[in-house]
C-alpha cells in the first residue's frame, strides 16, 4: 500500500517523535482494516546530503555508503518489522537507534508498508521489494540484499 507520511524531525522532543510516530501507525493500521498483522516491508525516503558535511554522525562514527549518497539524488531505506511504531519511532531517532543508514541519511518520508502473515515471510520479502526501486534513475536503494556489500570504483 502506498503512503504519505512525514515524519518527525530528529531535533523534535522525543515526546513529539513518539506521538507523531503512534499517530502515523494508528493511521496505516485503521487504513489495512483486517489485512493488518504487523509483519510488514516498509519504505523510508531518506534525506540526501549535498556534501560530507550534511551526513549525519553514525554511533561509531563510521561513516557508510558515502559514494552513493553523494552520487545519487534520492535515497530510500527498505526495512522490515513485527513492531512498525517501535522501529520507526527508532529510525527517526537516530544515534544508537535505527538503523546505521538511516543514522546518517534521516528519514523524511514513510512511503510504502507491506503486510506479511509472518515475519519471517515479511525479511524473505524485503530484498525483493528493494529490487523493484533498484533500476530508478538516480536512486541509491539501501535493503538486506546489499546492507553488506562493499562498494567498488571499479
Amino acid at each position: 500500500m502506498h503512503v504519505e507520511y512525514t515524519l518527525p524531525v530528529r531535533e523534535a522532543p522525543k515526546d513529539e517523535h513518539e506521538g507523531e510516530v503512534t499517530r502515523i501507525v494508528d493511521e496505516i493500521q485503521s487504513d489495512f482494516t483486517d489485512e493488518w498483522t504487523g509483519n510488514c516491508v516498509y519504505r523510508l525516503e531518506c534525506f540526501s546530503p549535498a556534501n560530507v558535511g550534511q551526513i549525519e554522525e553514525p554511533h561509531d562514527g563510521r561513516k557508510i555508503r558515502v559514494a552513493e549518497a553523494l552520487t545519487n539524488s534520492r535515497l530510500i531505506y527498505i526495512g522490515c518489522s513485527q513492531w512498525l511504531e517501535n522501529r520507526l519511532w527508532k529510525h527517526v531517532r537516530g544515534k544508537s537507534y535505527g538503523a546505521k543508514f538511516t543514522q546518517q541519511y534521516r528519514p523524511t518520508h514513510l512511503t510504502e508498508i507491506r503486510c506479511y502473515e509472518s515475519i519471517e515471510e515479511a525479511r524473505d520479502q524485503e530484498a525483493k521489494v528493494g529490487e523493484e526501486y533498484q533500476n530508478l534513475d538516480d536512486t541509491y536503494v539501501y535493503y538486506r540484499h546489499n546492507r553488506h556489500e562493499r562498494f567498488h570504483w571499479d
